[in-house]
């Protein structure tokens, strides 16, 4: 998280991210993510492919 906060529901385990905090997770899992403040919360996503990658 850049700023603020953020609650994470990845499968059935729940995270909440401040500011400074990463997470990791398998996307193929069921995952959800909500702002529960009034400020504008700030975070980088990235993802990897799951699978090969053809480089023809």
């Amino acid at each position: 998280m850049s700023s603020s906060k953020s609650k994470y529901k990845i499968g059935d385990e729940k995270y909440v991210l401040k500011q400074g905090d990463s997470i990791y997770f398998d996307s193929t899992k069921p995952h959800a993510f909500r702002n529960p403040g009034k400020d504008t919360a700030v975070a980088i996503w990235t993802g990897t492919p799951w699978g090969p990658v053809d480089e023809s």
